[in-house]
């Protein structure tokens, strides 16, 4: 929310995911004397991390359509598991349910938005899907967790650290905070220095 005047003033079009965040949103809009300040909408369809979900999507038809401030330039939701070659039902389901969205928010509203689901695995995974977009992701970085795809890209940055230092640690021993690791069998551990994580 702090930021949100700065957005404006910089012309940054912000992605909105929940009822407070928009309304706050709106309000700085209502504050400058703004109408149809293009935003992105972010739908849950399974990730369960940020989103509205489509049970609160009636009641985000009926705020878009109350506040001229905002106007939607696209609707995304993000694929949990695009990578799973074996078992492609989750993604199925979370792209149904995507479209189903998209084409109910399209009719209430009357206009037409830009539509994006597929991350980099989704793009090979579903790459006939009708979005007009796609986010390409950590593909951009030269990593794919799919087989068929990863020979083909190239890596753009690599990561060096130390090893401060080096133990050894019996079976039944614990390393790290809330004893997370339990060690299976005698062995030896490295501590490397790459921040907090």
């Amino acid at each position: 929310p702090g930021n949100y005047e700065a957005c404006i003033e910089w012309n940054l079009e912000p992605a909105l995911y929940d009822f407070q965040q928009m309304d706050e949103f709106i309000s700085e809009c209502i504050y400058q004397g703004i109408e149809n300040y293009p935003v992105h909408i972010k739908l849950d369809t399974g990730m369960h991390r940020l989103g509205f979900e489509e049970k609160n999507i009636n009641q985000l038809i009926e705020l878009l359509k109350a506040q001229p401030e905002i106007h939607i330039k696209s609707v995304y939701s993000h694929l949990v598991e695009a990578e799973n070659t074996y078992d492609k039902r989750f993604s199925e389901h979370q792209i149904l349910s995507f479209k189903k969205t998209v084409n109910k928010l399209t009719a209430e509203l009357g206009y037409s938005f830009d539509t994006h689901i597929q991350n980099s695995s989704g793009i090979v995974q579903f790459g006939n899907l009708d979005c007009t977009m796609v986010r390409l992701g950590i593909g951009m970085y030269g990593i794919c967790s799919l087989p068929i795809i990863q020979p083909l890209l190239e890596p753009v940055l690599e990561w060096y650290s130390t090893i401060s230092q080096i133990k050894t640690i019996e079976k039944g021993q614990t390393v790290g905070y809330n004893r997370s690791y339990v060690a299976k069998k005698t062995m030896r551990t490295a501590t490397i220095p790459v921040g907090y994580a």
